[in-house]
């Protein structure tokens, strides 16, 4: 109860807010009697119910403990002194409201008057808890439940549940799913968002308890004429007060604004409630993390589905740039990060393409050109496409892939597709978040199994291998992870057996200060019956590890040098007895591509169908290998062999050598056509690619119009529209102009950049541009980029972050700002700079010149602001979590100087710009 109670686990971190995912996360368990067959999300429902009751058991005790050491003479009315004794005997009472004193109090009133004396404790005060006869669908999903309005009558609902024929269902056989028509009342609105409700039964009659969400459009912050309060207190709820004598202008909230208390409160002038009540600085998180992680939930399709409600809601004059006029200005010639190939056996020259963050495509001149075939307002990110044995366009949202960024984004599920990819309606698996492979029993099609990656941010949801009989209608978890961070990646499956699958399941999270992509659910599974029974692949199955290796396929709960990333597994398709697998490392301790790093560890071939695995030559395919981690098999070729690293590795003898495949971006996706030999299909993070040759070096042409490219930023000139700049994912610093200063629709690239982060054009002349890579490397350029000079060693800094800040005064566009951990400030374009601040965050090391340190989410570094509005104010924001401020949920530390002053003194929010 302690443990439950104080929120932390027995490693430190924080519990879920779900009472269902903090009772797994403790290992508490909701078992079922022998032979009744109930899945899992019954189990979650019961848990969720018991963790409710279960978390308050130790507050309140502590609660009764408490007002029973200290019962007053008068328990009504008690005196300041006594309010002040009551609240020192309890835990953080200092904090509490005084009606949870005051009800408490009354309890132990009404037990007194019944026997005569005050009870022992909170267990002879308080009954024995009832167990209602109640069903909390919110912790379910929508293989579970549904709820759905009435397309003609908005005030009719159907909720679709799934519900036992029998008291004591002894397959998934008897359970089946039950209509339940609803009437809502008037009150609610008719484009309210309906969540899942919670079941009552009162006799022969289920109450549902109903809730719902919907838009109000945010009001204006300045230019009122009327002010409105309302008074929300128990004795005069709704009494309003109007003044209409002045405009009404808005005004950030206070943090040191305590509410006042009403006088006839115990606690006026004392204490009252603050529900705002700041987070210890351990707690800061960054602001990315605070938009996906807290409170700890998954993002679910519900949610994804009530912001695009609440975007269509918003009145058109309120659009502004929701949707205006806009045109495509480009690239097309670039591409961007593909995420998996799917090539149509039914229709020859026809394959789609899954992109990161830019939904599908489909090329039907064996990809040549590209055509998008996804709707633009379902989730973009795409982790999987196939196409089933019939035709149809099966879809995995969400990518499973979290890359250099350390970040994927998620989707809302699984679609499906009958026309080709014209129309698309979701199949299930609505909280999966990532989605790293689709496969289908051949010789039964009706079988369908997915890998279901879940969230990177946040524990539970649907993870693990996923398995549909009938099509889709219906889901059923094969394959469970370890722990509620360990999810499926990618699926192998014998050709000659299609109820013979090698599955890889990887334990993975991201948080705060943990890129944590190592851990001990780690690891290869097998399965011979499609899915009933489980082995997972020890070392025992090794005859030779790879030399460096000394983990193999063994589980590890280390984090440094022998930890357990992920892994990949690959049956050749004209061989199912050949079977491949490779292994790596995620150290936290240390970056870079070595075996004990965050590299490939070990690669092993089997020729017995995985009975016996024998060490082959490491691929060393560079980079880390949580990247991809995949392998790919020629199908004509057993002894062919392709793995993805940074660079495109491919052997000719099964292992024994390796070399690189030229021509081609880094970070890939692979697949043959099955329709035309020789055709070989490649993506990665420069866009698509085609090979007649089967792949042969020299071979690879890219395909056209790829407009999908990954922007970190981008500026516009002030003197043309048409000259554009921006930094690309893996696609370096992009320009919409050539060497001739001439627009023509072709991008090229300029800085000599990597990865493309800040990049910035000189608003008094658009020929000064500047350019910047990972971890600060920057250039600046006076010919607009036809020839740039590096100045990252003029600046002072200890710690530079993947997207070093590069800001120009907006007022005198020769003065540039480069935030490191100090800030530091040019006046001549970037020739040179002087350092103009201490170090912004902490720990603050001695300052020295330009140190390259690896990429940590552990440290933002100052982002420099210059205030149009304020000549001689600039502002840095520092989001480190250990700054000496704390300025409130999701927001940096601010610093702030004017210029002259030798003082930063930290502030904790800033003014908004008048203008």
């Amino acid at each position: 109860m302690e443990v439950l109670a104080c929120g932390v686990d027995a490693g430190g971190r924080k519990l879920p807010s779900n009472a269902w995912m903090a009772l797994r996360r403790l290992g508490w368990t909701a078992s079922t009697p022998a032979g009744v067959k109930v899945n899992d999300r019954i189990a979650r429902m019961a848990q969720e119910q018991a963790g409710r009751a279960l978390r308050s058991v130790i507050w309140r005790a502590d609660v009764t403990a408490g007002v029973l050491a200290t019962w007053p003479a008068e328990p009504r009315h008690r005196t300041h002194a006594e309010w002040e004794h009551v609240r020192a005997s309890i835990p953080g009472g200092g904090h509490l409201p005084s009606s949870l004193i005051k009800g408490r109090t009354r309890q132990v009133v009404r037990f007194r008057a019944a026997h005569g004396r005050l009870p022992v404790d909170v267990f002879e005060l308080e009954r024995v808890p009832k167990v209602p006869r109640m069903l909390l669908l919110a912790a379910c999903d929508k293989q579970q439940a549904t709820i759905e309005r009435s397309e003609t009558n908005p005030g009719r609902v159907l909720l679709r549940l799934q519900l036992p024929t029998r008291p004591d269902p002894r397959a998934y056989r008897d359970w089946t799913w039950v209509e339940c028509p609803i009437i809502l009342p008037p009150t609610v609105p008719p484009g309210a968002a309906l969540h899942l409700p919670t079941l009552r039964v009162a006799g022969d009659t289920v109450y549902a308890d109903l809730a719902y969400s919907h838009p109000v459009p945010e009001a204006r912050r300045a230019g009122h004429t009327v002010a409105l309060g309302v008074d929300w207190g128990v004795n005069t709820t709704g009494a309003a007060a109007a003044n209409a004598s002045q405009p009404v202008i808005a005004i950030d909230d206070d943090e040191y604004d305590i509410p006042a208390c009403d006088a006839d409160d115990p606690d006026f002038d004392h204490n009252c409630d603050d529900e705002d009540e700041e987070e210890d600085e351990s707690e800061l998180r960054d602001t990315y993390l605070d938009a996906r992680q807290v409170p700890g939930d998954v993002i679910t399709s519900g949610d994804l589905e009530l912001a695009a409600q609440q975007a269509a809601a918003i009145p058109s004059e309120l659009h502004g740039l929701v949707d205006p006029d806009w045109a495509f200005v480009g690239p097309s010639n670039v591409g961007g990060r593909v995420t998996d190939i799917a090539p149509d056996k039914t229709t020859p020259g026809t394959v789609y393409v899954a992109v990161a963050t830019a939904g599908l495509w489909k090329s039907v001149d064996g990809g040549a050109s590209m055509i998008k075939t996804w709707p633009d307002d379902y989730p973009q990110a795409i982790g999987a496409v196939t196409v089933a044995p019939n035709g149809d366009i099966w879809v995995g949202t969400g990518e499973v892939n979290p890359g250099g960024g350390s970040l994927s984004y998620g989707g809302d599920g699984l679609y499906r597709s009958t026309d080709h990819g014209a129309t698309w309606k979701r199949v299930g698996l609505a909280g999966s978040s990532t989605i790293g492979a689709i496969r289908f029993n051949p010789q039964d099609p009706n079988v369908v199994y997915v890998a279901a990656g879940g969230s990177l941010f946040a524990s539970g949801g649907i993870r693990g291998l996923y398995k549909s009989t009938d099509y889709g209608a219906t889901w059923t978890r094969v394959l469970a992870g370890v722990n509620d961070y360990t999810g499926a990646t990618d699926i192998a499956m014998d050709p000659s057996n299609p109820d013979k699958l090698f599955v890889p399941m990887w334990d993975h999270h991201r948080e705060s200060l943990c890129r944590c992509y190592a851990g001990p659910g780690t690891g290869l599974y097998l399965t011979t019956d499609g899915g009933s029974n489980w082995t997972r692949l020890e070392n025992n199955r090794i005859t030779a590890f790879t030399p460096g290796d000394s983990v193999g396929f063994a589980s590890s709960t280390s984090t440094t040098t022998t930890a357990q990333a992920r892994m990949a597994v690959a049956i050749a398709p004209n061989n199912p007895n050949r079977v491949y697998v490779t292994t790596g490392n995620w150290s936290q301790a240390a970056s870079g591509g070595g075996q004990t790093q965050r590299g490939f560890r070990g690669f092993y071939r089997s020729n017995d169908g995985g009975a016996t695995f024998q060490t082959m030559s490491n691929a060393n395919a560079g980079g880390d290998t949580v990247w991809t981690s995949k392998i790919w098999v020629d199908p004509g070729n057993a002894d062919r062999l392709f793995i993805a690293g940074v660079d495109l590795r491919v052997s000719a003898n099964a292992g024994s050598t390796w070399s690189n495949v030229t021509s081609l971006h880094a970070d890939h996706a692979m697949a043959w056509d099955p329709n035309t030999a020789n055709l070989a299909y490649q993506g990665n993070d420069g866009g698509f690619y085609r090979s007649a040759s089967n792949g042969a070096n020299g071979t690879w042409t890219k395909a056209q119009n790829q407009p999908w490219t990954q922007f970190y930023s981008v500026d516009v000139s002030e003197q043309s529209i048409d000259r554009i700049v921006g930094g690309a994912q893996d696609n370096g610093c992009l320009r919409s102009w050539n060497s001739s200063g001439v627009v023509t629709g072709a991008w090229g690239s300029y800085g000599g950049c990597g990865d493309g982060l800040y990049t910035v054009i000189d608003p008094s002349n658009h020929n000064f541009v500047y350019a910047c890579s990972q971890f600060g490397v920057c250039s600046r350029s006076v010919n607009g980029g036809n020839n740039s000079s590096s100045f990252t060693n003029a600046t002072t800094a200890n710690r530079r972050n993947w997207q070093t800040p590069v800001v120009l005064d907006s007022s005198t566009p020769s003065t540039v700002y480069y935030g490191g951990n100090i800030l530091n400030r040019s006046l001549n374009r970037a020739v040179n700079f002087t350092a103009i601040s201490p170090s912004l965050s902490n720990p603050a090391p001695a300052p020295t010149r330009r140190t390259r340190t690896a990429h940590s989410p552990r440290w933002q570094p100052p982002r420099p602001t210059r205030m149009s509005s304020t000549p001689g104010l600039t502002t840095a924001g520092c989001g480190e979590p250990r700054t000496a401020a704390r300025p409130g949920p999701g927001s940096p530390t601010r610093h702030c100087r004017t210029d002259g002053s030798p003082a930063w003194p930290s502030t904790r929010r800033m003014p908004p710009s008048p203008t």
